[in-house]
């Protein structure tokens, strides 16, 4: 990213103004692009107050689709409508990135109502006496954020007893669910769908207009005046919707220009500075990832590496198997592989999609690499010290 630098020269080069408006969960000027959902989010949350009744709801999209972010808004504005009309609302956030399974369900909640008392373990019915004794009467609204990681690793049991919860609460007890995984709902038995109904609310990818916009912005507030020039804005969106339509990967992107910018000592930030802010983001993104994969992940995606140009699921696996024996490592599961592939691919490791293979006569999941190969040469690097 250039040479040395020091904090005078940050203090005096620097191209920022306010660099944190650009990570802000709040957007300036709002959820422009979010109406739809927005409206969505209200109508069914609505009933909490004007019937005092629960509601479940799913919210889908890919990440940096500002799902959570809304909700933590609407939630928000809701409890504030709530407190008018003589309702305690109490909200309880949880990542079960972190939270996989029942228990740690519900000990990350208990631990977030008595943040001195921290506890590892609990009972169902000792949840729900936590609860009653704090909420009585009340109505708390749990937000389980990254829900596909809990239904991946404990199937949708926990899901389904949850649900529960209001038959057995003095409390009433909404539940939102958010996924990063659009088939998410398909691992939810037909028993666990018809508690929680099938009210989902869809958050597409950004487009590039879109983009543009919310880039605008930010950068409107978080750099100096006319530092960074219309081609970088284009060039940015371009990339981020032919991904994933992310608005936080752009604005990181954004934040990087701005980092190399400073550095070089340059007055404008033009499409130059764009490839290398790429470069750095994907080496520093990539290879900080990979030590904290668990022993099979890492096998799974150093056969994924070692051999990129006929990449499809079934011969991933195959290769999968050859290195455990290389590694005397008992392999898992056909279906655990898929998994973790899919694991990886929402790590942004790799990218996945289903194609038509005409070697095979049939559909199949082709795996690609969406890195350079000094990084990816660096990572296989890496994985094998690690494994």
């Amino acid at each position: 990213m250039g040479g040395a630098i020091s904090f005078r020269d940050l203090v005096n080069k620097s191209v920022f103004l306010n660099r944190d408006i650009l990570f802000s969960q709040k957007p300036p000027g709002g959820f422009i692009h979010r109406d739809e959902q927005k409206n969505e989010l209200i109508l069914e949350l609505s009933k909490i107050i004007t019937i005092r009744k629960p509601c479940y709801l799913f919210m889908y999209g890919s990440p940096g689709t500002g799902k959570t972010a809304l909700i933590n808004e609407v939630i928000s504005d809701l409890k504030n409508v709530a407190d008018e009309n003589d309702l305690k609302i109490t909200d309880y956030y949880l990542n079960c990135s972190e939270h996989r399974t029942e228990n740690a369900i519900m000990c990350g909640i208990i631990n977030k109502m008595n943040r001195d008392d921290v506890i590892s373990r609990i009972k169902q019915a000792e949840f729900i006496s936590e609860i009653n004794n704090k909420h009585h009467k009340e109505h708390i609204i749990l937000i389980l954020d990254e829900i596909d990681f809990a239904l991946k690793e404990s199937s949708d049991e926990f899901l389904y007893n949850l649900a529960l919860l209001n038959e057995k609460s003095e409390s009433n007890i909404s539940i939102i669910f958010i996924s990063n995984d659009l088939k998410v709902y398909d691992y939810i038995k037909p028993r666990t769908q018809n508690i929680i109904g099938k009210t989902k609310i869809i958050f597409p990818p950004y487009d590039i207009d879109e983009l543009k916009i919310i880039i605008k912005n930010r950068i409107n507030i978080a750099f100096k005046q006319d530092i960074f020039q219309e081609e970088v804005i284009n060039i940015i969106s371009e990339k981020e919707a032919n991904r994933k339509g992310d608005a936080r990967s752009a604005l990181e992107l954004v934040d990087a220009c701005g980092k190399i910018a400073t550095q070089k000592g340059m007055n404008v930030i033009d499409s130059s500075v764009v490839e290398e802010a790429e470069s750095y983001l994907e080496k520093s993104s990539v290879l900080t990832k990979l030590p904290e994969l668990g022993k099979h992940h890492k096998l799974v995606l150093l056969s994924i590496l070692n051999n990129e140009s006929n990449n499809i699921g079934s011969e991933v696996n195959k290769r999968y198997i050859e290195l455990c024996s290389e590694y005397n490592i008992k392999p898992v599961s056909d279906r655990r592989v898929r998994t973790i592939v899919t694991f990886l691919d929402e790590l942004d490791l790799i990218f996945t999609k289903v194609k038509w293979v005409k070697e095979l006569n049939k559909k199949s999941k082709q795996i690609t690499i969406p890195y350079s190969k000094a990084t990816q040469e660096k990572a296989i690097e890496l994985l094998k010290e690690t494994i």
